[in-house]
């Protein structure tokens, strides 16, 4: 999605937004062309001056190149029309002929420290980190107040995990411009990954005190609430970034989210539609709805919206996981173990091996149950629904002794889970425990 071109002239910055509960970060140029003067240099012919009045960039590029090939222009002129150029073949995706024409740029002003940083986005983009790394730095060297200039070095920093130096980066630039709103939300972004969150929710706060409209830290903010469980708060800040970019798919995504973990799964899949409206490709978008189709007992509607975001992302493991447990309720069950394999082998987790492991007890294998629930506590000692689940397959295998140390550590990591204690009631009673049976179901 392009991204609005902030008012001020002559810079180029990256921005990044995150979504729900996973960043996803797109590095997109925001720049201003240079605009040639009329009266101090009158000399350039009315072709470059039309240039600058029209906003489609394909057609900017033509009109450059008549201006470039007039044969009528100083070397400075010649520089901006080159640099002019090459931010529309960026704007294009067309960076190799960006990095021409930021080329040329230079070679008719060694010292135009905006081609420099130009330059250096355009090499970001084509994964050259080294060589953006040092037009960053060339365009700092030449104009060292060139705060963009150090938001971009950070987000080499950031995109090589150099986090702690992106930060520095960040800092320079906002010190440099305390105003600039894009540092201050790129700086959250790197909180957010450090886990500092509340730092990343001052920066966001910061920019949106500056700029009331700004709807990538609405957005970004809102993601952190999300996260906290502050359902509340985040509600509020994606209603504030739909009301800033209505055609937003990640945000009505995120909102969508929002409804859904205050069990409105209807309004949810309001905004799950909004979203694929706006973003067909969003796979994202499919997989959330499908939650909240799973959630409303239409397991057929969520298999299908899950079978279109694994379409679109076939690298999505947790979507995997998401289709076999619909596929269990649809009583699918061989396929449904097919997937929690899938979704292990892209990304082995505690809940994946859970639910494979749930796979196994639903189909009479507790052995094979036991064996996902003893590794899904491996990768997380306090997950408590293992060994719940463990509990019981050792309980279905005759091994009380071992299902009642599963249910006592259940209860002992999450004292107010209910079936815990109705667990080890079932655990301690077949002991003949009575009495303590009886205790733990009065709890």
């Amino acid at each position: 999605m392009r991204q609005p071109v902030f008012p001020e002239n002559l810079y180029m910055c990256d921005w990044c937004c995150m979504k729900n509960r996973m960043r996803v970060c797109s590095v997109v140029v925001c720049s201003a062309l240079i605009f040639f003067g009329f009266t101090a240099n009158a000399r350039v012919p009315k072709v470059c001056h039309d240039a600058e009045k029209v906003r489609e960039a394909l057609e900017q590029v033509r009109l450059y190149t008549l201006c470039i090939e007039t044969g009528n222009l100083q070397k400075k002129d010649l520089a901006r029309s080159y640099y002019n150029r090459g931010l529309n073949y960026h704007e294009l995706g067309e960076f190799h002929s960006s990095v021409r024409d930021y080329d040329k740029a230079i070679s008719f002003d060694p010292n135009f420290e905006y081609a420099y940083n130009a330059r250096g986005n355009s090499y970001y983009d084509l994964g050259d980190n080294l060589r953006a790394m040092r037009d960053f730095n060339k365009a700092i060297e030449v104009e060292p107040r060139l705060y963009y200039a150090f938001s971009n070095r950070g987000k080499i920093h950031r995109k090589e995990g150099r986090l702690r130096q992106a930060i520095e980066e960040y800092n320079a630039a906002i010190t440099l411009k305390s105003t600039y709103v894009d540092g201050l939300n790129n700086r959250g972004n790197v909180w957010y990954e450090l886990g500092e969150l509340q730092r990343a929710i001052e920066d966001y706060s910061k920019a949106i005190s500056l700029n009331t409209q700004y709807f990538y830290a609405y957005n970004n903010r809102a993601s952190i609430y999300y996260e906290m469980g502050d359902y509340h708060k985040a509600l509020q800040d994606y209603n504030k970034a739909i009301e800033n970019d209505a055609l937003s798919d990640e945000a009505y995504t995120g909102r969508g989210n929002v409804f859904r973990k205050m069990g409105r799964y209807s309004r949810a899949i309001l905004d799950y539609d909004r979203a694929l409206e706006l973003n067909q490709a969003n796979a994202e978008a499919y997989n959330d709805r499908g939650n909240a189709f799973f959630s409303l007992g239409e397991n057929t509607n969520a298999l299908q919206d899950y079978e279109r975001s694994i379409e679109l992302n076939p690298a999505g493991d947790h979507v995997y996981l998401n289709r076999g447990r619909a596929l269990e309720k649809l009583g699918r069950f061989s396929d449904a173990l097919t997937d929690y394999d899938r979704a292990i082998a892209l990304k082995p987790t505690s809940s994946k091996y859970n639910a494979r492991g749930n796979g196994y007890y639903s189909r009479g294998r507790y052995t094979d149950a036991i064996k996902d629930y003893t590794r899904a506590l491996e990768l997380n000692a306090e997950y408590y629904y293992a060994y719940t689940n463990r509990g019981n397959s050792y309980l279905k295998i005759g091994n009380v002794e071992a299902a009642v140390r599963d249910f006592a550590r259940t209860v002992e990591l999450k004292p107010d889970y209910a079936d815990g204690y109705n667990n080890r009631g079932n655990g301690f009673y077949a002991q003949g425990k009575h009495s303590q049976a009886i205790e733990d179901y009065s709890k």
